[in-house]
């Protein structure tokens, strides 16, 4: 059963999404960054679930520590010197800095995420069949090509298990040396087949834009309107601007532009 913003057209979800994501990489401001990432946290653990979402959290985490930790040694700015390594300023503000620059790009590299989940390869055709059908079935074909060379390297694999084949030693590296082979050179006529089949079916000349019609209905105009008038109170408003040199700091808090923005980045979950 689909949840939240999935329940809507592709479209709806896409134009949410990536509106997110460009305003938080825009407005790149402490309350703001760390609302953008526990969101898109939050939507890729009710999609995705926990299993496959801790993996990436992790990575987002160890991303965060390393950057806060390299930044100091870039940027020298600010006053509160924490220690000197080689001569140069190592600085508390410089940390900060770093710790909500990459909260920020781990947000928006978890929002990319989110738009993986809906662009299929149909949806990829549903949302820009229409008026850029060559390019749609050229995306659609790309997207396919990784799951079809897992699925191929997977039955490949499975039938040198069941034949006995690659036991002996150093058995493990001929097995994905042969492997790779055979899918290297069998890909890209499996590609090329799929593509022209797909074409002659229509979905390279816009004639058949997708496998199931989904049509975009009143509510998903209506949630882009809203999101649309969300978008430019983001920009034109600022709910906490923050400086980070030469001292850490945050000049104001406007209540209302902060509520509108948390109902902005969590309303994907409740829609």
């Amino acid at each position: 059963m689909k949840k939240g913003i999935y329940k809507y057209n592709s479209c709806t979800a896409l134009f949410v999404f990536f509106g997110i994501a460009l305003v938080s990489a825009i407005n790149a401001e402490a309350f703001i960054s760390v609302m953008s990432f526990v969101s898109a946290a939050s939507v890729m653990l009710l999609y995705e679930g926990f299993k496959k979402s801790i993996k990436k959290l992790g990575a987002c985490f160890v991303f965060i520590v390393s950057f806060a930790a390299v930044n100091p040694l870039i940027s020298h700015n600010g006053k509160t010197v924490l220690t000197k390594i080689f001569g140069m300023k190592y600085t508390l503000e410089a940390v900060i800095y770093g710790v909500f620059f990459a909260v920020m790009m781990s947000a928006v590299m978890l929002w990319m995420n989110n738009i993986s989940i809906i662009l299929t390869p149909d949806s990829m055709i549903q949302v820009f069949g229409r008026f850029f059908s060559k390019t749609a079935l050229v995306l659609s074909i790309s997207l396919g090509a990784l799951p079809m060379y897992v699925h191929n390297a997977k039955q490949i694999s499975d039938s040198t298990r069941s034949l006995g084949l690659y036991n002996e030693r150093f058995g493990g590296f001929l097995k994905v040396k042969r492997i790779s082979g055979a899918l290297i050179y069998s890909m890209p006529e499996a590609i090329i087949d799929k593509s022209i089949n797909m074409n002659c079916r229509g979905f390279g000349n816009g004639k058949y834009r997708c496998f199931v019609r989904r049509r975009v209905k009143a509510k998903d105009v209506a949630v882009m309107l809203i999101y649309c008038a969300f978008f430019v109170f983001a920009f034109v408003y600022k709910p906490a601007p923050t400086h980070y040199y030469p001292l850490f700091g945050i000049e104001y808090i406007n209540i209302p532009a902060l509520a509108l923005s948390g109902i902005m980045y969590f309303l994907p979950l409740l829609a």
